[in-house]
């Protein structure tokens, strides 16, 4: 699952303020991408992003976990959480 999640939030890619980093001008230094469930039909894919300016103050505030779902034309976005709101 990994494999199809990661190329989306590459940091060559220049993504638009939004859900994929949850900053409104996103400099991401890195990408982690762990696969914390995985069965047939649902993935829970953890990504945690760090900026070129440093690590959050909380840990879970650079983690944006993404549900998905496989459908008859592959796996899709079910959901996005984060620990911050806004």
């Amino acid at each position: 699952m990994d494999r199809f999640v990661a190329p989306c939030l590459s940091p060559s890619a220049k993504a638009p303020q939004g859900p994929l980093t949850a900053q409104q001008e996103p400099d991401v230094k890195s990408i982690k991408v762990e696969t914390e469930k995985l069965d047939a039909s649902n993935a829970l894919i953890a990504v945690t992003l760090e900026a070129h300016g440093g690590k959050p103050t909380k840990a879970a505030d650079a983690v944006i976990r993404y549900v998905f779902v496989r459908e008859a034309k592959g796996w899709k976005i079910d959901d996005m959480s984060g620990s911050l709101k806004g």
